[in-house]
């Protein structure tokens, strides 16, 4: 199974759980009065999706009454980002070229709306294959749902840019709260800076 897919799964875990143990419970009124019970389950472009009675819903903004829109609004800005990212192209010294070059794409949901931040630690070695460190941070801002692209070269003028070993990516709000992140190896996390 591919790092990142292990990473990425146990960051949805992870994001279930905080989703469970933050759900409240409460009475959701649309805008002609009629009211049903659920949990807010995460947000989409237009709305929200709430669990009523085991089953999951969306339900648009628009539709939703002034006090409802204002509960989803204070939420909204901390509400953890379901994250994927993959390495889509490979020129590598090992296949007989002298760099190194790599392209990962990172898959945001839940993020619609809101102003992020996408930061991938690009992480290399010096030729010594035991000493890892951060070659390169790149910061994306985005705005919408779906596919952020990275690339980078490793072109052994520096200290850790030999050899591409992996990366980190951490995903904040505007106010730099961490909302989500994965590594291509678990232990690479270490290189994504500390939080505030």
């Amino acid at each position: 199974m591919n790092r990142f897919y292990k990473s990425t799964l146990a960051i949805i875990v992870v994001g279930m759980l905080f989703t469970c143990a933050n759900a409240e419970e409460r009475t959701w009124t649309n805008k002609a009065g009629k009211s049903m019970s659920g949990s807010l389950a995460g947000f989409t472009g237009a709305g929200v999706d709430v669990v009523v009675g085991g089953n999951r819903i969306e339900i648009p903004l628009k539709d939703l009454s002034r006090a409802d829109v204002d509960y989803i609004e204070k939420r909204r800005d901390n509400w953890p980002i379901e994250l994927d990212a993959k390495t889509l192209k490979v020129k590598s010294n090992q296949t007989g070229t002298k760099l190194d070059q790599r392209q990962i794409q990172v898959d945001l949901k839940g993020g619609a709306g809101r102003e992020l931040n996408v930061q991938l630690i690009w992480i290399g070695d010096g030729g010594n294959s035991a000493k890892y460190g951060k070659f390169k941070s790149v910061t994306q801002k985005v705005k919408v749902d779906g596919a952020t692209m990275f690339k980078i070269t490793y072109n052994r003028k520096g200290k850790f840019s030999r050899n591409y070993r992996g990366c980190a990516v951490r995903v904040t709000n505007a106010a730099g709260d961490a909302l989500g992140e994965t590594a291509s190896q678990v232990p690479f996390i270490r290189f994504l800076p500390a939080q505030k």
